[in-house]
Formats: C-alpha cells, structure tokens, sequence
C-alpha cells in the first residue's frame, strides 16, 4: 500500500441526475457513513467514467438491515446503519446483516431527510477535528476520572492516617502529662533528698570537723593525684627502658660468648670431640687436658652470666607488671575522683538552679503581697467615715 496522501477528487450523481463534487475521498466516505448515498447512485472521477457506488471499496456499502417482514434495507455503510438502527428509522425488531449473506432481492432505502445537504470538504474536516478532539477529550475524561479515583482514594488513606496520628499524638500527649507529673514527684522527692543530705552534711560537718592538714579543695587534690600519676608513667617509662637495656646487654653478651666459643673452636677443632681425639693423636695429653678445662671454664662462666641476665630480666617484668597495676589503680582513682568531681559540680548547678527559681517565687509573692496590701488599703480608704465612693 502506498503511503502517498489520496489526491483524488470525486463526483456523486443522485437519482435525479444532479452532481455534488468534486470532493476527496474522506468527504465522499463521510458522505456515505452518514447515509447520503443510496443504492444506485454512481461516482466518477471525470464525469465521464461513472461507477455504483456500492462498487467502490472504500465506501463500504456492504451492510443491509433486515425487517421482521423480510424487506431489506441498503446496501449502506455499516456507520450509517447502525446510526439509522439507533434512531429507529426501521421497524422494531430489524437486525443488521453482511450483503453478500442475502440473495438478489430487492433493495431500499428508508426516507431520508429533504432538506438533508452534502457538506463539504472544510465541513468534512472540522468534523473528522471535532470528533479526534472529542475522543482526546472521552480519553483525556477517563484519565481524569481514573486520577480523581486515585486521588480519593489517598486522601481517604490520608484521612486514615490522620486519624492514626490523632489517636497516637493523643495516647502521646496523655503520657507526655503523666511523665510530667511523674518528674515533678522526682523532683519534689529530689529536693526532698537535697534537703536531707544537705542537713546530714552539716551535721557531720559538726559533729567531725575536717582537720586543717586535710585539703577540702577537690581541684587541689585530683592536681596531687594527677602528678603522681604522671610520676608513676614516668617511673614505668625508666623501668621499661631499664629492662629494654638489660636485653640488649644480654644479647651482647651472649653474642660475644658465642665469638668466643667459635673462635676456641678455630684454634682447637671443630668440636670438643675433635680436639681431645686430636690432642690424643699428637700425644698431648697435659695441653689439650688444660684446654678442655678452659673452655668448661668459659662455658660454666658463660652459662652463669646468661641465668643472672634471665634472673635479673624476669625481675624486671615483675617489677614492669607491678608498675602498671600501680598505673591503672592510679588512672581509676584519677577517673572516680573526676566523676565525683562532675557529681559535685551537677549537684551545685542544681541547687544554684533551685535557689534562682525560689528568688523568682520570692519576688512573685512579694509582688502579690504588696498588691495585696495596696488593696486593703485603698478598700480600707473608701469604707471609711466622710469618704466618698
């Protein structure tokens, strides 16, 4: 099929020998979905050459409506049956049927209109406009339709939703008042207790007075622990040097135990074995009895040296694991000493708090109680002999 558009121009002649025309192929097939051609009209592309119109394919006259009675209507454009079977131009009861399934009978038309005009082209193509435009807006109309659904739907869950929120919000707001009410017994039972303690301070304080060589002033004690434990860090840090030394000398010296265990070995052999079988061969048995005794001599001197350094290491560990335990009792002392420290200063904070609030209630009442006894006195004023109200 070719996808140029139809240029042809077309010609209808009615029964009474009048021509319409010429107009395109859309307005003639228009012509015949509003049942403007009838069975025997001819088309015509020059006038000369004239064609049934049912004979065009692109009309579609095809279709016939069928009476109770066996009259048959058409053949017409199955548009235009269907819109004459809705407006009731045939008798009741007529069906709607294909013409190639009906034999040769006679074929006609309902009546149509007189005054019934062929529209034109232009007229043609607003109409195709209005109904692309009117079928935008059925589509455009079942999308609102859809959104509409949608959108009641949402503020249906929305107005679940709130109603959630207003039952939570207010379960919220009867515990926000019960927690309320509840840290306002926590804090009239706190007071309560600042009270007690405060009074139980003073009297301790009366009954054991501090002694003056005792330092009261906790920045003053926790300055003394923190240089101690400064010492102590300092003291651990000598000590591991100290052991850190010790090792090195050990590995020194039994390096240098080793230099000389080898370098007997050059002069007298490989092995011990080897120098007494060697000795024995060269008949020597005084030198090389003096020579084993020298090296036994080196090696007890040197396995000596090596216990003492082993002693004197594992001395220093325990001294090592000592001092850290002394380092972290005095870490831990330092911590409880500045959480008793943040205690103290959380307890001053409260009551300098407290203090303020009781100076504003002081101030309330001594307003209310000056306008108090300002009323008194102007009511005192008017309620006496000769004043007048």
């Amino acid at each position: 099929m070719s996808d140029s558009p139809d240029k042809r121009r077309w010609f209808l002649k009615v029964s009474d020998e009048t021509v319409y025309g010429s107009v395109t192929t859309r307005t003639l097939i228009f012509w015949a979905e509003q049942g403007g051609i009838h069975p025997g009209y001819a088309v015509s592309l020059d006038r000369e050459h004239w064609v049934e119109a049912g004979r065009v394919p692109e009309l579609a006259m095809q279709w016939c409506v069928v009476a109770p009675d066996g009259q048959i209507y058409g053949p017409l454009n199955r548009v235009a049956a269907e819109r004459f079977l809705a407006e009731k131009r045939f008798p009741e009861g007529s069906s709607l049927r294909a013409r190639d399934s009906l034999g040769e009978e006679d074929f006609r038309l309902p009546e149509f209109p007189a005054d019934w005009v062929y529209p034109s082209d232009a007229a043609v193509i607003g109409h195709d406009a209005f109904l692309a435009g009117w079928q935008e807006l059925r589509v455009r109309n079942v999308e609102l339709e859809a959104a509409k659904a949608a959108l009641e739907a949402q503020v249906a869950e929305l107005g679940a939703t709130a109603a959630r929120l207003d039952e939570a919000f207010s379960v919220e707001r009867n515990r926000a008042a019960e927690l309320q009410h509840a840290f306002q017994e926590q804090l009239e039972r706190a007071t309560l207790l600042d009270r007690e303690h405060e009074e139980r301070r003073r009297a301790l304080q009366r009954e054991h007075p501090a002694p003056k060589a005792v330092p009261t002033d906790m920045t003053a004690l926790y300055t003394v622990l923190a240089q101690e434990n400064r010492l102590l860090e300092e003291f651990a840090e000598q000590e591991l040097k100290l052991i850190e030394d010790l090792r090195k000398l050990a590995l020194a010296r039994r390096q240098q135990y080793a230099d000389r265990v080898q370098a007997i070995r050059r002069i007298t052999g490989e092995s011990p074995d080897e120098m007494t079988r060697r000795a024995l061969r060269e008949s020597r048995p005084a030198a090389a009895s003096a020579s084993r005794m020298d090296y036994q001599q080196l090696a007890r001197e040197a396995q000596e040296r090596e216990t003492e350094l082993l002693r004197r290491i594992q001395a220093l560990e325990t001294r090592e694991v000592h001092l850290r335990r002394q380092l972290d009792q005095a870490q831990a002392h330092a911590g409880s000493t500045t959480e008793l420290q943040e205690r103290l200063q959380e307890m001053e904070q409260r009551l300098e708090q407290e203090l303020v609030g009781r100076q504003h209630d002081r101030r309330d009442a001594d307003h209310i109680q000056t306008r108090l006894l300002s009323r008194i006195e102007d009511l005192e004023r008017r309620n006496a002999p000769g004043s007048r109200l």
